[in-house]
């Protein structure tokens, strides 16, 4: 069970056990109650979690479109050889050759930025 979970029930005083230790002082009523609020805070726990998930999602999402919006195509003219290289490259770590060029051109323009 997740931790913040036992921490409600134990704040609400939800005690399974209870009826069968003292069924003269159970008091079905004040459990029932505590109960209630018990699922009340547990609701509230998960719409939580859920909401600021939904939010880091969109976050994230935007931030692809942003990322998305800012490129542009580039024409490389390249011999034959150059691109079976670059199209090795990209198979070897498994990505798109488009990947492979935008990891190069990347990496190219930020080694001048350095020496500029």
């Amino acid at each position: 069970m997740n931790e913040t979970i036992k921490n409600l029930a134990i704040k609400y005083g939800i005690v399974v056990d209870r009826a069968l230790n003292d069924p003269e002082g159970y008091d079905s009523y004040r459990t029932y109650d505590r109960m209630n609020l018990f699922i009340s805070a547990t609701k509230e726990y998960y719409l939580n979690r859920v909401s600021e998930m939904e939010k880091n999602l969109s976050r994230a999402w935007e931030k692809e479109q942003q990322e998305k919006e800012r490129k542009e195509e580039i024409v490389l003219d390249l011999e034959k050889d150059e691109l079976h290289n670059l199209m090795l490259m990209a198979h070897d770590r498994d990505i798109t050759l488009n990947e492979m060029c935008e990891i190069i051109l990347k990496e190219f323009i930020e080694q001048h930025k350095k020496t500029d």
